[in-house]
């Protein structure tokens, strides 16, 4: 949902790469039982499953559980956005801002360097400053 995804695909068990076909049962349990548990539709000869996200809630009136539990569902829409707009602002501060040209700077010379390494290191001192 951070990265603006309505859906997600997860992959059949007879498809996932530790298969083996003595522990056919158990994968399925494991694997497309529980994507199918979970509400999600098969992809027709595609080996997966797509289900929505966020994963769709039972109203609060159907909830039979203790008021713990029914205070945890209320919340649930706060927790979901609040993890979606910490993750975006995390993402978006990793972006570096453009780097400003300075057009009055001599050029640089690169063949008076001694090497090449010494050229990396300073266009990375260019690039701090």
């Amino acid at each position: 949902m951070a990265n603006g995804m309505h859906a997600i695909l997860m992959v059949k068990s007879d498809a996932q790469i530790a298969f083996a076909e003595q522990y056919a049962d158990s994968f399925s349990n494991s694997y497309s039982g529980l994507w199918q548990r979970l509400g999600a539709e098969e992809i027709g000869g595609q080996h997966a499953y797509s289900m929505s996200i966020p994963l769709p809630l039972a109203p609060l009136s159907a909830v039979r559980h203790r008021s713990r539990a029914i205070a945890r569902r209320r919340s649930w829409l706060e927790i979901t956005l609040s993890a979606r707009r910490i993750m975006l602002e995390h993402r978006m501060s990793q972006v570096p801002p453009p780097a400003e040209v300075d057009a009055d700077a001599p050029p640089l010379l690169w063949d008076d360097l001694s090497s090449e390494k010494e050229a990396q290191n300073q266009t990375q001192r260019l690039a701090i400053h």
